[in-house]
């Protein structure tokens, strides 16, 4: 004798006998108590430092253009390093296709890749590289670093204002422009590889 087949599922259908999700809410998944404290507290910039660090007006007064420049250049320049250099995560709940059929690289991307590797040399080298990295190339989704949860928090001192103040001048310290299709590779520093160690 044959084993019977699964029970059909219980609830309204559509016409071509699929189960209709008319209706159904939409299953949401949020964070944890603190990341929910966190995205009420700072909005979208919650994810990130040197959001964290716009949001507060650390970088400058919220409504002041050289504030929200410093704050695109960091993160322009955070995301290009990080297509290359920093480990790559992904949430288990993302089903969206992985890998491209496209492989070709585009002049943009070019660009873009040699831009970042100048950027992130001149920086070393005018001897930004560690504190650059702290606030904005490292992830640091939950909090950190210390010294900028010191002055969110107003208790900072004179050596953590010195750490912000020397990030400013990184930020203010980058180019904008991307005009270096002629511009070759460069070589980039091992400790400013993510999680590498002097």
């Amino acid at each position: 004798m044959a084993k019977r087949g699964r029970p059909k599922k219980s609830g309204k259908r559509t016409k071509s006998g699929r189960l209709s999700r008319a209706g159904v809410e939409p299953k949401i998944v949020r964070g944890n108590e603190r990341a929910m404290a966190m995205r009420e507290r700072f909005g979208s910039f919650a994810t990130e430092a040197i959001g964290r660090a716009y949001y507060e007006g650390l970088l400058g007064p919220k409504d002041d253009p050289i504030a929200l420049e410093r704050f695109r250049k960091g993160v322009e320049l955070a995301t290009e390093w990080r297509k290359h250099f920093a480990p790559h995560y992904r949430c288990a709940l993302n089903d969206n296709p992985r890998g491209s059929a496209n492989t070709t690289e585009s002049h943009t991307a070019r660009n873009a890749y040699h831009w970042m590797m100048r950027e992130i040399e001149a920086l070393d080298q005018a001897g930004f590289g560690s504190w650059f990295h702290q606030m904005v190339l490292a992830f640091n989704p939950d909090g950190g670093p210390a010294w900028l949860d010191r002055l969110i928090e107003g208790t900072g001192d004179f050596a953590d204002e010195r750490v912000l103040r020397l990030n400013i001048e990184a930020l203010d310290y980058i180019s904008t422009h991307r005009k270096i299709a002629d511009t070759k590779a460069v070589d980039i520093p091992l400790h400013m590889c993510h999680g590498a160690h002097k």
